[in-house]
This record gives C-alpha cells, structure tokens and sequence, in this order.
C-alpha cells in the first residue's frame, strides 16, 4: 500500500494553485480519487468561513466548496440578473473542455438545460433554490476502446499495438471470487474479444488504485475495479450477441481487409455453422450483479446522500 499524503488546493481571484503535481487544473478529474480533509473560503483580511451545514449535508465533500461560495455570495448571487444567472460558469473538467454554466431556481429548469440527474441543490433561508450542474455519478462501466482511454485519462496507463487484432471468444479466469461484481461465478467463464490494442499488466501493476479482477492466458487482462468498487474497465465484450463476431469477420473480408477467422468461436472452424455463444450467461450475471450490488444497492435513494460516497 503507497503512504498517503495530504495536498493543499487554492483558488485565489487569478489561478489555481496546488502543491499535488497530478492534481492540477489541467487535470481536476484526479480530484475524485482524492479525500477532501477541510474545505474553507478565506476573506483578503484573513477570515476563514466555513460550511454553515445542513442537516444530513455531508460535512466534507466536493460539494462543500460550492456550497460555501453560495453561503458567502448567495446576496450577490440573487442580485444577478436572468441572464447573468443563465450564462454563469460554473465548471470545466479541464482547460479545453465544455464550460458548465447556469444557476437555476428549480430541477424542472435545470434539466431544461440539461436532462441529467447531475446537480446540486443549495436551499436558500427563505425556502428558494439556488440548482447548478454538479457531477453525481454513481458507477461507471468502461468498455474495450472506452476503457483503455478511461485508464489513460484517470491514470497514464498507454495502450500497445497488437501485431494482430485480438478476435475470438476467450476463456478466462476469475481472479477475485468474493468482489460483488463476480458474485456467483465460477473459476472460468467465456468472453468474446475485438480489438487492435491492449493495456499490459504490467503497467496496470503501478497503480495502487486499481485491482486485477478477471484475465485470460490468450487474450490478456480482461476486466480491472479501481478500489472504491465504482469504476469497472472491461476489455472484451461481454455485451456482444452470438452473431456480432461473425458479422464482423464477414464484414471485413467483404472489403478485402486483412482478417482472420475469429478464434474459438465458429466449431471446428466452420463458418457455415452457428457460433458458439458460451458467453451469454456470465455477461448477464456480470451486469446484473453490477446493476445490484454496485449501482442500486450503494447508490442512496436521496442524491444528497451523494456526496458521503464522493469522498471516496
């Protein structure tokens, strides 16, 4: 286990500043890996204000800061015009990415901006609401291409050039038989591939934050958790009807493009014959067990209940 360390974030009128080299604002997605300690607004004289909490509000979460700067500008802020409110900015993941923007009096007018159940609501003394776009996903499944660039975002885990794609459906190997996502699995289950790249062990090996759970001896790893058991990075893909595998190879060879037959999947190699479909039973345990023990059963019924969950 790598020792943890405490960081410092500052937001002053002019830049952000931190003294955690990987938690920068070119890269505030790193931030949810991150457990907030003590979160404060501080006056130019020295002041400090801090969260004057609600009952049930998380006393510190991503949400604390925002809430804050609500508590300490919630005149100012009501002072603003409708369009002022309407055009405010509110968040950007990075530098070059999409600007969040908007306060809203209500969820209805919210979601006219943006259908989404991500927002958080801040509640006024006098009963209104102030409502801005605020990141509330519980679990995330990232899958073949997906994942390769979630783990290349979330952690610089590159990705390789196969010599040849990797096609087939695969036996593999559970490696974690009491995680909830493999709940009910046995020692070996099936899973078609479909792909020209792949993240090695290796590198995923480096990074404290993520588990191994599933791999096969041909196609290489297969499924990883990250250690808050809400990010899932699925290489193969369990989603795939029996045909999808078949179509793909046909496909190809109609635009003459190199391709090989995919591997244990037509018997005895007989593209006249109908496809194994070996894989169906563990791709429905795997998502319903997701859907359960993953999503609906860690996922409150209140979302702001939420932001206990975003220290993690």
């Amino acid at each position: 286990m790598k020792e943890q360390k405490d960081f410092e974030l500052v937001i002053p009128a002019e830049k952000v500043a931190s003294d955690d080299e990987t938690f920068t604002i070119e890269n505030l997605g790193y931030g949810d890996r991150c457990k907030p300690l003590d979160t404060y607004y501080q006056r130019a004289g020295g002041e400090i204000i801090r969260r004057d909490h609600r009952k049930g509000e998380q006393k510190i979460s991503n949400q604390t800061m925002p809430r804050i700067a609500f508590q300490v500008f919630e005149r100012q802020i009501d002072d603003l015009t409708a369009d002022e409110k309407k055009n405010f900015p509110i968040c950007r993941y990075n530098p070059e990415g999409e600007m969040f923007r908007g306060i809203f009096s209500s969820v209805e007018d919210f979601r006219k901006y943006k259908n989404t159940i991500e927002y958080l609501i801040y509640e006024r003394d006098n009963g209104k609401r102030f409502v801005i776009y605020c990141w509330n996903v519980f679990s995330t499944i990232y899958i073949c291409w997906g994942a390769q660039a979630g783990l290349y975002y979330n952690y610089g885990i590159p990705k390789y050039q196969l010599e040849s794609k990797m096609f087939g459906d695969f036996r593999h190997r559970n490696l974690k038989r009491k995680h909830p996502i493999l709940k009910g699995f046995g020692d070996t289950f099936h899973c078609p591939h479909s792909r020209h790249t792949e993240v090695r062990r290796e590198d995923v090996e480096k990074v404290d934050d993520l588990v191994i759970l599933t791999e096969s001896r041909e196609a290489g790893l297969h499924m990883l958790a990250d250690k808050s058991e809400r990010n899932y990075y699925i290489f193969g893909h369990w989603e795939y009807d029996r045909d999808t595998l078949a179509k793909e190879y046909f496909r190809d060879l109609d635009r003459k493009l190199k391709i090989e037959m995919p591997q244990h999947y037509f018997p005895n190699d007989d593209v006249t014959k109908t496809p194994n479909f070996d894989w169906a039973c563990s791709a429905n345990l795997a998502y319903a067990n997701w859907l359960n023990y993953c999503v609906y059963q860690k996922t409150p019924y209140d979302l702001a209940e939420l932001e206990k969950y975003k220290q993690n």
